[in-house]
């Protein structure tokens, strides 16, 4: 009884051992037959047809219509307000002579004046509403507001005016701004490198502890070098071709002229005196300050250089060279004389530190 027991035992389990096995045999082929056809599902869904079919005639002429659309003038052309100057597009404009404003709330005391020509002129404020008279266009908002007999916010009549640049004060280089400058708030040091062909420049600007104001313009010459100092950085030493193209150059009508204007246009300037004898021992073909010159091979900083910077030189080849102006604060340059401080600069500058740089357009823009 027990063998015939043993041997059903052994029986039923070789017959349950292989029917596992015909089951998992089946299970995975299932499992590979399914995973297969989602394979198959998968690269029919990603499969792209190469080369692409033609595009369709709606979509060509949606990309081509919103193609003319981005670039019409209609997207970008601008054009200022003749109240308030801000600068709209067109499409956003209105014309002022086609509207009937009643612009007698732009007309205001005390914010324009007339330019004068000589000192017999009298001051005079310009008649009628303050506006830009070159432009005829007004933008929504200001249209808004004048429509309610309300003054705009942002209106050159409310104290914004501040009028077109005159030709006497057009294109002063550094050093004829510092001539014509009443007060000195800054002590200045360029630095000019040079290589071989190119030339770059910098200035550092320290903070002057009490600043300098003068009732006598231009100051004597020897004064300029509290203010100003110049450090030339090269193969070899500066020639005049090379100063040409530094703006730190004086010529003597331009700034005699910039003065006239100011004395006569600028009411901080009415009192002042115009010393034309000392604009005459100002050079005009160097730098009003002496030139302290650092022999250099090369005028280019490691650290602003990019990895697939090439070029052994830095800065401009031909036409004025122009400087970017940094700035260097701290109470323990307000005690340092000008000597100190040039040391410094030239330090800071040839040790390739880190400056915090604001650069600046060549021409003002317009408001």
């Amino acid at each position: 009884m027990k063998k015939h027991q043993a041997k059903n035992s052994e029986i039923y389990k070789a017959t349950n051992l292989e029917s596992v096995k015909k089951h998992q045999v089946k299970h995975s082929e299932t499992y590979k037959l399914s995973h297969l056809e989602s394979v198959k599902k998968y690269q029919k869904k990603i499969e792209t047809n190469f080369p692409p079919k033609p595009l369709s005639s709606l979509l060509q002429y949606k990309i081509a219509s919103n193609f003319c659309k981005d670039t019409s003038p209609k997207a970008f052309e601008e054009s200022g307000c003749a109240v308030c100057g801000k600068l709209t597009l067109l499409t956003e404009l209105q014309q002022l002579s086609k509207l009937e404003l009643n612009l007698d709330i732009l007309t205001q005391q005390g914010v324009t004046q007339i330019e004068r020509k000589k000192s017999s002129d009298n001051l005079a404020d310009i008649d009628g509403p303050i506006i830009e008279k070159d432009l005829d266009n007004i933008c929504k908002s200001c249209h808004k507001s004048i429509s309610k007999g309300k003054m705009p916010v942002l209106a050159l009549a409310n104290g914004k005016w501040i009028g077109k640049i005159p030709k006497e004060l057009q294109n002063l280089s550094y050093a004829k701004q510092l001539l014509v400058a009443r007060v000195h708030h800054n002590r200045c040091i360029v630095r000019v490198s040079s290589g071989m062909r190119k030339m770059r420049a910098n200035a550092i600007s320290f903070a002057n502890p009490t600043p300098k104001i003068y009732n006598i313009l231009p100051p004597p010459v020897e004064e300029m070098d509290n203010v100003l100092a110049f450090i030339y950085t090269g193969p070899c030493k500066p020639t005049k071709s090379d100063f040409e193209r530094i703006p730190l150059l004086v010529r003597h009508k331009k700034v005699a002229a910039a003065l006239e204007w100011l004395k006569l246009n600028h009411q901080d300037y009415f009192d002042l005196e115009i010393s034309y004898k000392n604009l005459k021992e100002y050079p005009e073909d160097m730098p009003p300050v002496v030139v302290d010159y650092k022999e250099s091979n090369s005028n280019k900083d490691p650290e602003s250089t990019a990895v697939n910077d090439m070029e052994d030189e830095t800065g401009t080849e031909n036409g004025p060279c122009p400087f970017v102006v940094h700035g260097l604060t701290g109470e323990e340059y307000s005690t340092k004389g000008l000597k100190a401080l040039k040391a410094i600069a030239l330090k800071h500058l040839t040790d390739n530190k880190k400056i915090a740089a604001v650069g600046h357009h060549k021409n003002p823009e317009s408001i």
